[in-house]
């Protein structure tokens, strides 16, 4: 099991070590796909690998038990998501004679390389426990969070859980609607409060990167990133959407119930980023209050 835990001597320590925590659907796939187009980023061979997911609990309730298994899960799941392996068996097969190891997956070779990282947006779900054990695997490590105006976010959300065949003939009932939101991986994922404080109870300020979807494609912004990250600036492809096309049109109604459902994350967001946060978002809010 030792072998497991082994770290990488090839990433020096100026090179920045970033993990990209979240949102979901708040662009996290576009932003891995213009970092993965950089040659001097390495995102490894996919997104998503959810590896801390393994690991931690969610909502920031502490370690799962027994570790050594989950570690062995966490790199059987490295195998499989890399193509290193396919199923169980293999998977299982990999990672007792040759383990993979999770930060040099991630590096890969090139020498060109100043920054890797992992975009996996589950890890909004964690809590500062985890933040802290993924900032200590390498000396110089950035979290990058990105926030979507709330109840669009979520109705993204719908949209794409609506795609799945499973719940095709549930997806314009308001009972789905309402059972998706209090889905606890599904809440989870958009507690900006709670992920929030996790995040600068465990990270300095100085490595915490925070972007808003809604004035992210901007090149200042991604330059803003670049800079951060120490790799020179990239043009973006600042007219593509990830997902752009689901855009079924959000009931009115169920809308405003979502708000007053999450009056407490824009109050919140608000309140921590006066002069940050995006003019759609308090035009939106503005519009559900008139709703009242």
């Amino acid at each position: 099991m030792a072998k497991l835990n082994r770290s990488i001597r090839s990433a020096s320590s100026d090179e920045t070590m970033f993990f990209v925590v979240g949102a979901g659907k708040a662009g996290t796939t576009w932003l891995h796909d213009y970092l993965s187009s950089h040659d001097q980023v390495s995102c490894g061979p996919t997104k998503e690998y959810s590896y801390f997911c393994y690991l931690w609990r969610v909502a920031g309730q502490g370690a799962r038990p027994f570790q050594a298994i989950n570690l062995f899960l966490a790199q059987m799941s490295l195998a499989r998501r890399t193509g290193n392996a396919k199923g169980y068996f293999s998977s299982l097969a990999k990672t007792l004679f040759s383990p993979m190891d999770y930060k040099q997956t991630l590096r890969g070779q090139s020498p060109d390389v100043r920054a890797f990282g992992d975009v996996s947006p589950r890890y909004a779900t964690l809590g500062a426990d985890a933040y802290c054990a993924m900032r200590g695997m390498h000396p110089k490590t950035k979290f990058i969070y990105i926030m979507r105006e709330p109840v669009d976010r979520l109705w993204s959300s719908v949209q794409m859980r609506a795609r799945d065949p499973r719940f095709k003939r549930h997806n314009s009932s308001s009972v789905f609607l309402e059972k998706h939101f209090k889905n606890k991986l599904v809440y989870e994922s958009m507690n900006y409060p709670r992920t929030l404080d996790a995040l600068y109870d465990a990270v300095p300020e100085a490595d915490i990167i925070i972007l808003f979807y809604e004035t992210m494609f901007d090149q200042f912004e991604m330059d803003r990133l670049c800079s951060e990250l120490g790799v020179k600036p990239l043009m973006a492809p600042l007219e593509e959407r990830v997902f752009s096309g689901v855009k079924d049109k959000m009931p009115a109604e169920w809308a405003q119930k979502m708000y007053e459902e999450l009056k407490h994350v824009y109050e919140f967001v608000e309140a921590k980023f006066p002069l940050r946060v995006p003019q759609y978002w308090k035009a939106q809010e503005a519009e559900y209050k008139r709703a009242v």
